[in-house]
């Protein structure tokens, strides 16, 4: 079951800039990643789920920032985008695949900040 972090959105939020490219893994019902086009130049939002991203696709009626790129897939065996400047993860305990290492990384981890 999807559980939104909607708690970290501002935090994480201003941690990014206009230059960035980004890359959501587990994207959900891409609250986040709409958020976040709109401070960004890109954002590639994965969500391995098809029911999550067809119900959240239903519910913004199809509509899209040009700059969001919807990817359902494993984060797994995605390969990284090579314009890709920040990853972001907002799953609870999220397995980090040794690919993502070599990227700057923000994680939900954020929760503890203050």
């Amino acid at each position: 079951m999807y559980m939104p972090h909607d708690e970290l959105y501002d935090k994480i939020l201003k941690k990014l800039t206009k230059d960035d490219i980004i890359i959501d893994m587990g994207s959900g019902d891409f609250r986040f990643p709409l958020l976040a086009s709109q401070v960004v130049k890109k954002v590639y939002a994965i969500e391995f789920n098809p029911d999550l991203v067809s119900n959240a696709l239903r519910i913004i009626n199809y509509d899209l920032p040009d700059n969001l790129i919807i990817i359902c897939a494993d984060w797994f065996l995605i390969p990284i985008p090579s314009d890709i400047t920040l990853i972001t993860c907002l799953v609870n305990n999220p397995v980090i695949p040794e690919q993502w290492k070599k990227y700057k990384l923000i994680l939900g981890e954020l929760k503890n900040e203050k």
